[in-house]
């Protein structure tokens, strides 16, 4: 939805969504939230493109968030950290603070997220293959299309 300066926001809708894991996986939920705007394309004459302006994507065991596994966040406008950087057990007092660390990443896209959520977490894909196929592509075009 676009805001009053042509800026769109996208959340995850539910809010908190539920992904599926193998038996014997602790439950995993997800929220991502992506702020980006449409533009020229620089490569492209006549075509958009859209540049993300700041995202957030958690990963927790926990379905109200309160204490997360992993927090990729990206905000530019920041005065604390503006570089992407990721946040480790965002409350959590087993980790004693280590939330607090702003862990450089680089930019991180959501396939990044869900690819990792597979690899380490037991997350399933309804159709595999095929979902492979769109992750991996998706990530493709990313990364050939994408400015910084």
């Amino acid at each position: 939805m676009p805001d009053c300066t042509g800026r769109y926001s996208a959340l995850t809708i539910p809010e908190v969504v539920k992904l599926r894991v193998a038996e014997g996986h602790s439950p995993m939920f997800l929220t991502a939230l992506q702020r980006f705007e449409y533009i020229d394309h620089p490569r492209y004459p006549g075509e958009r493109k859209v540049s993300t302006l700041e995202y957030a994507y958690t990963l927790s065991h926990d379905e109200t968030l309160g204490v997360s596994l992993f927090s990729w966040e990206w905000n530019p406008s920041s005065e604390v950290w503006p570089e992407p950087h990721l946040h480790i057990g965002r409350g959590n007092p087993e980790v004693a603070g280590l939330h607090k660390h702003h862990i450089p990443t680089g930019r991180v896209a959501l396939e990044h997220v869900l690819l990792y959520a597979i690899a380490h977490h037991g997350v399933e894909l309804e159709d595999p293959v095929e979902s492979r196929k769109v992750l991996d592509d998706c990530l493709r075009r990313f990364n050939a299309n994408r400015s910084w």
